[in-house]
């Protein structure tokens, strides 16, 4: 059970949110501003230019040879060697 004394901030945090209004509307704005960076839709457009950068870079070792099994890899899923 937190303290009297722990919960002061937050007390005194709920008591400007209810009695000033600009308080309120700055920091919702703000909040909803930081929400919106777990949006499902941009979270995942985020991803998926991040694994499509990966497969771009991806550069096989040495003279380029690749083993067999990579090489059957590569032809399913269309990426290329």
């Amino acid at each position: 059970m937190p303290t009297p004394r722990e919960v002061a901030s937050w007390v005194y945090a709920i008591e400007q949110i209810w009695d000033d209004p600009d308080f309120e509307a700055k920091h919702r704005a703000r909040a909803l501003q930081e929400a919106s960076r777990w949006n499902q839709v941009e979270l995942a457009g985020r991803y998926e230019q991040f694994l499509d950068g990966l497969t771009t870079d991806i550069k096989p070792p040495g003279d380029g040879h690749l083993p067999e099994q990579t090489r059957f890899t590569a032809e399913l899923t269309g990426l290329p060697l």
